[in-house]
């Protein structure tokens, strides 16, 4: 007859055999030095810097990204909306034909845009819009989008629903 294991004990026997296995000396993996993996893991647990994510990271952690080319008049056009107001322009015209990165609000983008060069160097951090594009959002392109694709599906419907009937003038 078989008899289960309480569910207690198979965890009291793991634990056990981990922190063994863990506070073995003498290992010989990269790094470890004839350590054991609890040292190893506590050594760099020491030497680790913390970092905390400022306002300012996690507010461009949350932009969209696109790469556009900056144009002769140092603008950039992302969809229907063009950047490059009078204070950005100067910093942007000396990449002027050039790829850069923008990023921008996907919930609002009437919000000042940041550049990247290809380098990863910040171009300019407060790109204005000059030219307002016909939707104010991502998710607003998205929802025009879909109804585009519903208005032509339903076109391409509409003449099989209606074979078969007589043609009215």
């Amino acid at each position: 007859m078989v008899r289960p294991v309480p569910i207690a004990t198979v965890e009291a026997v793991l634990r056990r055999e981990i922190a063994r296995h863990n506070d073995e000396t003498g290992r010989r993996s990269d790094g470890a030095g004839g350590r054991s993996y609890r040292q190893v893991f506590e050594d760099g647990l020491d030497r680790r810097v913390i970092r905390k994510a400022t306002t300012r990271h996690l507010a461009r952690a949350g932009l969209i990204y696109k790469p556009a080319t900056v144009d002769r008049h140092g603008r950039v056009q992302l969809d229907t909306w063009t950047y490059g107001d009078p204070g950005s322009q100067e910093a942007l015209l000396r990449h002027r034909g050039k790829r850069i990165l923008v990023g921008r609000n996907p919930d609002d983008f009437s919000v000042p845009a940041v550049a990247y060069d290809e380098d990863g160097r910040l171009i300019w951090d407060r790109i204005e819009p000059v030219i307002a594009g016909d939707y104010e959002s991502a998710d607003g392109i998205r929802t025009a989008t879909r109804n585009r694709k519903a208005v032509r599906d339903a076109a391409r419907r509409w003449p099989s629903s209606r074979a078969g009937r007589g043609r009215t003038a």
